[in-house]
């Protein structure tokens, strides 16, 4: 991985298939017994190369991913789940722990 350079992250088994699947983000922060928490779910989608939401970065200073269309948050796995989280939000909410 090259720092601050575009990537995309492959499903490795995408190889064999007609697909080119790659990890994106969703638009909106999760919703959850009406409130926002601070984070997007990652999935996989047909590789668009002009979509940010599927470009990601490596910051080398604190080896975080983070996503082209979403760059204050970063890439985590929270109770098993793949997130973009907002870290500095969810500490402002007053909480560090997402809805599973």
């Amino acid at each position: 991985m090259q720092p601050d350079k575009c990537m995309y992250l492959h499903l490795f088994e995408s190889d064999n298939t007609g697909y080119d699947l790659v990890l994106s983000s969703q638009d909106a922060d999760y919703e959850s017994d009406g409130k926002t928490w601070p984070g997007k779910f990652a999935m996989l989608e047909d590789k668009v190369v002009d979509d940010e939401a599927q470009q990601w970065y490596w910051n080398e200073g604190d080896g975080s991913l983070r996503n082209g269309a979403n760059p204050d948050y970063r890439l985590d796995i929270i109770t098993g789940w793949v997130y973009l989280a907002n870290i500095s939000k969810a500490k402002e909410a007053g909480t560090a722990d997402f809805p599973t």
